[in-house]
């Protein structure tokens, strides 16, 4: 068999809980020289595997923090959020049962958990 018929996943974890490797098909991603950022371990190098080959190789050479974001980023103008069931708008708290489109009825009729089921 061969490696790009394969199937299946791997993960390969330190015993710290870093993530260093992950293989799905025939691809494996490497994960490398882990730097703390905010807190948290990164890997500041990544490299993807095929079929035993380099096809990608990053570097990150640098994260910076993110801008302070306020609720105003989050705002779309002339839209009013609302919560569900308020000034006369439909409860959610209710649950509305599924109706079947179609139902199927056992060619043998219904015998589940029946003593006398035919064998």
């Amino acid at each position: 068999m061969s490696v790009a018929s394969r199937t299946g996943q791997a993960f390969w974890f330190a015993p710290t809980g870093l993530l260093f490797g992950a293989f799905e098909g025939s691809r494996t991603s490497s994960y490398l020289n882990f730097a703390d950022w905010n807190g948290k371990q990164v890997p500041r190098r990544i490299d993807v595997s095929e079929k035993g080959s380099v096809v990608l190789h990053l570097e990150i050479t640098q994260i910076d923090d993110l801008p302070s974001q306020t609720d105003s980023a989050f705002v779309l103008e002339g839209v009013e959020p609302r919560v569900p069931g308020q000034g006369g708008q439909f409860d959610s708290s209710q649950f509305v049962p599924p109706r079947p489109l179609h139902k199927v009825v056992p060619s043998r009729g219904s015998w589940h958990g029946d003593r006398n089921r035919p064998t």
